[in-house]
């Protein structure tokens, strides 16, 4: 759903990109320097990620990133390709991306409202899930609604578009998606 949303709003991603935008990551090198570059590309810096500072996930990764020196770290949090994603998008659409804290805030209550409105109901409460990206609180009808409309009265997309490529990310691009090592 998050990878199909950043494609929606105009970010071209596909491959290993695409896959690291779309599932959390095991922490290593390769998913780091991924992030990385992700970053770098769209103008954005380690900074500006709102996740967590976390180790890799991967345990012989995360003895060697300890090894070194290595701090716990956004970039190696597991779901820092999604929110590099969200990041890039949010940059496209000339969006500012800033910490909000508190619901007094209007930056606080535009995302609720739009969410609100995809829904067809008032977000009840706003939390944070584990790695920094809010939850919108909504009813189980208002979900179900939403789900019918957007599958239903959707018409399918060209090859090619968000929801055939986000589909395919399992079969073409693995590894952004899953550790090398069990």
């Amino acid at each position: 759903m998050q990878a199909a949303g950043v494609l929606r709003a105009g970010l071209d991603l596909s491959g290993e990109r695409l896959a690291i935008a779309a599932a959390s990551h095991s922490g290593e090198l390769f998913h780091r320097d991924l992030v990385r570059r992700l970053l770098s590309e769209h103008g954005l810096d380690a900074g500006q990620l709102q996740c967590p500072p976390d180790l890799p996930l991967d345990p012989v990764e995360q003895e060697t990133y300890l090894a070194s020196g290595a701090v716990r770290d956004r970039i190696a949090m597991n779901c820092s390709g999604k929110h590099t994603a969200m990041l890039a998008a949010a940059a496209l659409l000339g969006l500012v991306v800033v910490v909000v804290s508190g619901s007094g805030s209007p930056a606080a209550e535009t995302y609720p409202q739009g969410c609100g409105r995809k829904f067809g109901e008032r977000v009840a409460a706003v939390g944070t899930d584990g790695c920094g990206a809010p939850l919108m609180a909504i009813t189980l009808t208002g979900l179900l609604a939403r789900t019918a409309r957007s599958s239903w009265r959707t018409p399918v997309r060209r090859s090619g578009g968000s929801r055939t490529r986000c589909g395919r990310i399992p079969s073409t691009s693995p590894a952004p998606v899953a550790p090398t090592r069990s």
